[in-house]
């Protein structure tokens, strides 16, 4: 005879596995699908996690569409951009078994840095992508002779994270330094932090959470989502 407490005992059982079965994946894969809808991201393996190496692309169930699709006036089908979320909607747009990473997850691209310090991006940039952004910069010494200089903001991509500019969300057609949520806050402060990822510089900043930034997921060892190594910031 199976006792009230044993039903309790057997159902929460169930509902782990399943969810491990869903979260499962060859940790030597190259790649991750997502059940949810089928789509394909190349992953990357950095430390002890695993990164998706693409902006996220979940739109949500049929009947709650979540998020917006990043695209320019040429692009109408999908593109390399992923869509855009809100804070709220970024919490729980990764799969199962994947997690929004804090400031800290991202901090491990550029060990024995603060974040409020000067982070050199380009290891973490696409080598190609960013030539969009390319400057021509003009200036004249004082004899009037003129010289040139072209700035490469391309990236060294040595981490695989293959992070590319994306469309401005107003005009649809633009390229703007993408903006990446983390599921960390700023002490005492309601504004979660979000990762700025520019051709010359990171910054993290404090954002409002109704703006719409890109998401990169991420997958623990083990599953187990490491403690906060810094006081003052709440990662929940």
């Amino acid at each position: 005879m199976i006792t009230n407490f044993k039903l309790g005992l057997i159902f929460p059982c169930i509902l782990l596995l399943a969810n491990m079965a869903r979260s499962q994946f060859n940790s030597d894969s190259t790649s991750f699908t997502d059940k949810r809808d089928g789509k394909t991201y190349k992953i990357i393996k950095h430390r002890q996690y695993h990164w998706f190496a693409e902006n996220l692309d979940y739109a949500g169930e049929p009947n709650k569409i979540i998020g917006r699709k990043l695209q320019n006036a040429y692009d109408k089908g999908d593109s390399l951009y992923g869509r855009a979320y809100d804070f709220f909607e970024a919490k729980s747009a990764c799969p199962a078994g994947w997690h929004l990473p804090s400031v800290w997850d991202w901090m491990t691209f550029w060990p024995g840095k603060k974040y409020n310090e000067f982070l050199d991006p380009k290891r973490v940039l696409s080598t190609t992508a960013w030539s969009i952004l390319t400057d021509t910069i003009v200036t004249y010494d004082k004899r009037g002779n003129k010289s040139v200089k072209i700035t490469n903001p391309n990236g060294t991509n040595s981490t695989g994270m293959n992070i590319i500019p994306v469309p401005d969300y107003k005009l649809g057609r633009n390229f703007d330094p993408p903006k990446y949520w983390t599921k960390s806050f700023r002490h005492l402060v309601s504004e979660p932090l979000a990762f700025r990822m520019s051709h010359d510089f990171v910054s993290t900043n404090s954002e409002y959470p109704y703006l719409d930034y890109s998401v990169r997921c991420i997958h623990y060892k083990n599953g187990k989502v490491p403690p906060n190594p810094r006081a003052g910031y709440i990662a929940k």
